[in-house]
């Protein structure tokens, strides 16, 4: 009896190691397939906003099944497999995994949770963890790259898809210009960026909710993430000296440097 509780223990263990490493071949190839998953399911979400809902096909049902049931399962090997698993349902990312799981949820009155697939692209977030990043020859100057480019395609992705669903659900009698996705991300773009072409705008008042939230998220979020990128650059800048190699010419190296940096002279 005990050794199938020790069985079971290492067995819970093993598989929470492999859910958060990426050090590991085994836990390479979980993040691989989970970014992967992660990238299907919003490229499947935008398919999706081109079809009426009396016209979509069977195999596109068939994989949104799939895809929930992979999300589902994740969600639940990682509740089983933490050692608190209340911490972990309450946290951020146990948030975002059943938020991703909800839309599949078709309650009567309860359609508009089919519009939080657009939440999917958060579980991005959960791959930019430098414990669990696969890609680690980054620098920290580069995983903030990697983080401020996310943000911004976090921003304007989610907005995009609920103004979309604003657009294309709760119509007010005005004309409508944003009939696709691409329609609702070009405007989110323009006015993130401060373009601002005219041609594309929400037209309902839901939509214009939205575009505020997303341009206060902007505003919050874009320069957080820009100032954390320059303090890395000046934290670098500040540690070099010009110390020139007499060798290759390089003269970029810290102050305690004793060989060069790029052809390993003595300085």
């Amino acid at each position: 009896m005990e050794n199938e509780k020790t069985k079971f223990q290492k067995l819970r263990k093993k598989t929470s190691f492999l859910l958060n490493d990426s050090d590991t071949k085994q836990g390479r190839y979980i993040v691989l397939f989970l970014l992967f998953i992660n990238l299907f399911a919003c490229f499947h979400y935008v398919v999706g906003t081109y079809y009426e809902e009396q016209t979509v096909p069977f195999w596109f049902e068939l994989t949104a099944f799939i895809i929930v049931i992979l999300f589902l399962g994740e969600y639940i090997l990682r509740i089983w497999s933490t050692e608190h698993r209340f911490k972990y349902i309450f946290s951020v990312y146990g948030i975002i995994d059943l938020l991703s799981i909800m839309p599949a949820i078709f309650l009567p009155g309860f359609t508009f949770l089919r519009s939080f697939k657009v939440l999917r692209i958060l579980r991005f977030m959960r791959l930019v963890n430098p414990k669990v990043f696969i890609f680690k020859k980054l620098n920290p100057y580069q995983l903030q790259v990697c983080r401020t480019f996310l943000t911004v395609l976090t921003i304007l992705f989610i907005a995009s898809g609920f103004i979309f669903y604003a657009e294309q659900n709760c119509g007010s009698g005005a004309e409508q210009v944003i009939h696709t996705f691409a329609d609702s991300f070009t405007f989110c773009v323009t006015t993130l960026s401060t373009v601002g072409y005219g041609k594309m705008y929400p037209a309902t008042p839901l939509g214009n909710f939205f575009t505020v939230l997303m341009i206060i998220c902007g505003v919050l979020f874009v320069p957080w993430h820009i100032g954390k990128l320059l303090r890395l650059i000046i934290k670098s800048e500040i540690g070099k000296v010009m110390k020139k190699c007499g060798q290759c010419g390089t003269s970029e190296h810290c102050s305690d440097a004793e060989f060069c940096r790029i052809c390993g002279s003595k300085l």
